[in-house]
Formats: structure tokens, C-alpha cells, sequence
């Protein structure tokens, strides 16, 4: 069953997180006698919605390939329950009629007066964007409110909109911040929401030219949050570049290299600006210090995080669509990045994988597998590798497609991925050392990290 998981994997992953915690659960995954585990499971399938969804959480952790089955039984058993209105948003998703997706919202809105309809609303706006319906997505994604959707998920609406309709994107966004009062000519606002969406407005002023009042904007965003995300700090640290204000970008890169969120271009300017600030210093040496203590402390911490595990078997196609399997790499050191087109953090971490990547290009005991998986088009494959051309990522596709016999697991299931990105360093006795998922944002300290962990599986074998 795809219909949870396609539309609201954020929402079972924070679920399966706070059932982890659960003291019901936890005594279940901790019961050692199988007669009574089985008693106990078998009076929470008859319980109330709660107790549940305190089976489903023991079986997200202890028998993931059920959690499905029990999805379906909970929104048959509780049809007013989470887990029915989670099947119902389903159905509202899937359908490609704009008119009739208008109608089922409305029916599931009166059948679920209660629940929070940001998530169908961001998804709904997700999709007419992604059909170039500009007007459309940007009416649904102007309706998010609650602190997890907005307004991150509405820039994102936004983003996408701009990509074929940037002057109506540029324009909307224009008309809400004068709306709210919020333009910095009417005095500005600095509350988060406002601050936001500063950031996301300055990006339109970026690419119509408008830099210097880009800056102002961004400026005033990074000045008055309450603790700027890394995203903005990167924003304002490029625009200061671009004007040449190095005096007033060198805290902001400093702050940012010092941190790992650096990249060629953000130390190159650093060693610019630490020279204009401190004539007479040597800019270059400063940066090459911060490089080096950083890099140590990350090989440091590296070293803490190493595991040994048997890889289990796994079967992927190439880009020729010919099968290879673990065995095929015996001998080697390789890094498998499980991704997907749809998938932001993903497709951020790629320019620090494409470091790593260059670092070794050179090194045939190292072998890197970029695979993409959980698909939600009809032909990934050219998806992905539209992405990938279109970006200048020279990396080796491989694709985790599901299987027809659904007996058998794909490699993401396999390895017990429960979200993407997710990096595995197996080393050439077929053990995985190390696992990571998500992405911190940084190129120079994500590289780095990538390329302890092939150095650590190359001294430490297993």
C-alpha cells in the first residue's frame, strides 16, 4: 500500500519516532517470552485507536513489512480515526482532475471537521505546481498556517511556481507582504513568518537583477531572526559577495566555514574579506587553519560513529538495466547515497557528494552508487537522469525500482532505510562501517565526513 507513505511520509517518521518513547511499545520490543508478546499484541488489535497505534509502532520497529496491512485495518476499524482520514487524503491526492480533487477535499473536510488539512493543502498545491497550474498552487499554498507547513513548505510552493511563472510568482508574493504590512518601504515586520518569507522574496529581487534591494531584504531577515537558519546565512553570505561588501560578509562567512558550511567559493571570499579587515594578514593561511582543524575534528568524531555489519544482499539495475548485486563489488569500498528527484535534502547534498566524488575519481578501490528510490513517476529512471545532466552531476545511476514480486524487498528495504538521504560506506569485505541519514547542509564538512569514512573502512578492514 503506497498511500500513507506516498503523501505523508514526514508525518509516519515524526509517528514512528514519538511511538519509540512509548513505554507500551518499549516493553513490547523488550518482551522476551513469544507467548506473551503474542497475547499482548493480540489484545492491543482489539483495542481502542490508541492502543492500536501502539501495535503499529511496535511493528514499525520490529516487523516494518506488516505496518501496511495494519494501516489499513486501523482506517477500516476507526473510520473517523487519523488513519482513515490519512486513507481518505489518499484518494483526494490521487486524483488528477482538478474539479473533481476540489469536490473529494470538500467531502473529506466535512467528514474530518477536525483535522489539520495543511498537509493535503500543501500536497494538492505540490502537484498543480508540478503541472505548471501557477494560480492554483499558489491560492492552496497561500492557505498554510500551522508552524511545520508555513512558511517553509509555501516557499517551496513558490520556488517551484518561479521555475515557469516568475512574474506571477514574484507579484503574489509582492501582494501578500503589502497585505500584512510587511514591505520594508511600509516599515517592515519582524516576526519568523515575515522573516521567511523576506528570504524567499529577496530570491525573487535576486533573479530579476534587483540585488541591492535583495540585500536589504535579506539583511533584514538574517539581523532580526532569532537564530537565522543555515540556508538564509548562505543566501546573505552570496549576495554580499556578488555586491562586494566583503567587510560587511566577512562575519557571516566566517561563522559559516568555521561551521563547515562552506564551499570553494565561501572560502575564497573568507580569505578576501580577512584580508580587507585585517590589512597587512595573510587571508589564505587564516582560511587553511580553520580548514584544518575542522577537518580533524571531523575525522575525530568519524571514528566514534564506525559499525560493522554484513551488508545484506541487495539487487539494483544500472543505467543499462542490467542487474548487479552486492557480490559484484567484492573487494572494493562503496558508498551507496539512497535518493530521489522529489527529495530536497537530497538533491542539497549533492554538491558535497559531488566533492567526494571528484576526490576519489581517480581511486578504483572506491566505488560510488547513487540510487534512486521510492519513485513517484512513471519513468524514474529518466527523471533521475534528467536531473542529474541538467545539474552537471557526473554521478553512476543506479535504479531501486519496486519489485513485481512483492515477496521480495527492494535495497531500500533491505538496508531498513526509513528516510532519504541515506549513506552506507561498506567496505571490501561486504560490512557496513558506517550509516547516516539526512543532511546537515554543509559541502566542506559533508565531503570531509564522506571521505573519513572511506579512509577509516580503507585502514580498518574487516
Amino acid at each position: 500500500m503506497k498511500y500513507i507513505i506516498s503523501i505523508c511520509l514526514l508525518l509516519l517518521s515524526a509517528f514512528a519516532r514519538g511511538q519509540q518513547q512509548d513505554t507500551v511499545v518499549a516493553a513490547l520490543l523488550a518482551e522476551k517470552n513469544p507467548q506473551r508478546l503474542q497475547q499482548q499484541l493480540q489484545q492491543l488489535s482489539k483495542g481502542t485507536e490508541q492502543q492500536f497505534d501502539q501495535l503499529i509502532g511496535y511493528h514499525w520497529q520490529a516487523h516494518p513489512e506488516k505496518v501496511d496491512s495494519l494501516f489499513k485495518v486501523a482506517a477500516s476499524r476507526f473510520p473517523r480515526g487519523r488513519w482513515a482520514a490519512e486513507a481518505r487524503k489518499d484518494v483526494v491526492s490521487r486524483e488528477e482532475d482538478p474539479l473533481k480533487q476540489q469536490q473529494l477535499l470538500a467531502t473529506y473536510k466535512h467528514d474530518f471537521p477536525a483535522a489539520d488539512y495543511d498537509d493535503i493543502h500543501h500536497w494538492i498545491a505540490y502537484q498543480l505546481a508540478s503541472k505548471k497550474k501557477g494560480d492554483l498552487a499558489l491560492q492552496y499554498a497561500d492557505s498554510l498556517h500551522t508552524p511545520e507547513y508555513f512558511p517553509k513548505l509555501f516557499s517551496a510552493i513558490y520556488k517551484m511556481v518561479t521555475e515557469f511563472d516568475y512574474n506571477g510568482a514574484r507579484t503574489a508574493l509582492q501582494s501578500k507582504l503589502s497585505r500584512s504590512g510587511a514591505l520594508l518601504d511600509n516599515g517592515g515586520k519582524t516576526d519568523e513568518a515575515s522573516l521567511k518569507l523576506y528570504e524567499l522574496y529577496a530570491q525573487l529581487l535576486e533573479k530579476s537583477g534587483d540585488n541591492k534591494e535583495a540585500i536589504k531584504y535579506l539583511r533584514a531577515a538574517y539581523k532580526n531572526g532569532r537564530k537565522p537558519g543555515d540556508d538564509l546565512t548562505r543566501s546573505y553570505a552570496n549576495a554580499l559577495i556578488s555586491a562586494g561588501l566583503l567587510e560587511e560578509a566577512y562575519p557571516v562567512l566566517d561563522t559559516l566555514v568555521k561551521r563547515g558550511l562552506g564551499n570553494p567559493v565561501f572560502r575564497s571570499a573568507l580569505a578576501s574579506a580577512y584580508t580587507k579587515v585585517y590589512p597587512g594578514k595573510d587571508g589564505q593561511a587564516y582560511v587553511t587553519a580553520i580548514q584544518h582543524e575542522l577537518n580533524a575534528d571531523i575525522r575525530k568524531d568519524i571514528e566514534k560513529l564506525a559499525i560493522k555489519e554484513a551488508a545484506p544482499a541487495f539487487t539494483l539495475l544500472d543505467e543499462s538495466g542490467k542487474q548487479v548485486v552486492l557480490s559484484d563489488f567484492r573487494g572494493k569500498i562503496i558508498v551507496l547515497d539512497f535518493w530521489a528527484t522529489w527529495c530536497g535534502p537530497c538533491k542539497a547534498s549533492f554538491p558535497a557528494m559531488k566533492l567526494a566524488v571528484e576526490k576519489y575519481q581517480q581511486d578504483p578501490a572506491v566505488k560510488f552508487l547513487f540510487i534512486h528510490t521510492m519513485e513517484r513517476v512513471k519513468d524514474p529512471q529518466k527523471d533521475a537522469k534528467t536531473y542529474l545532466t541538467a545539474n552537471n552531476y557526473p554521478f553512476p545511476l543506479y535504479m531501486d525500482l519496486a519489485p513485481v514480486d512483492r515477496s521480495k524487498k527492494r535495497a531500500v528495504e533491505a538496508f531498513g532505510v526509513r528516510g532519504i538521504p541515506a549513506k552506507f560506506v561498506i567496505d571490501a569485505a561486504g560490512n557496513i562501517r558506517f550509516k547516516v541519514t539526512g543532511f546537515s547542509g554543509g559541502d566542506d564538512a559533508s565531503s570531509e565526513e564522506v571521505a573519513a569514512m572511506i579512509d577509516f573502512a580503507k585502514m580498518h578492514p574487516s
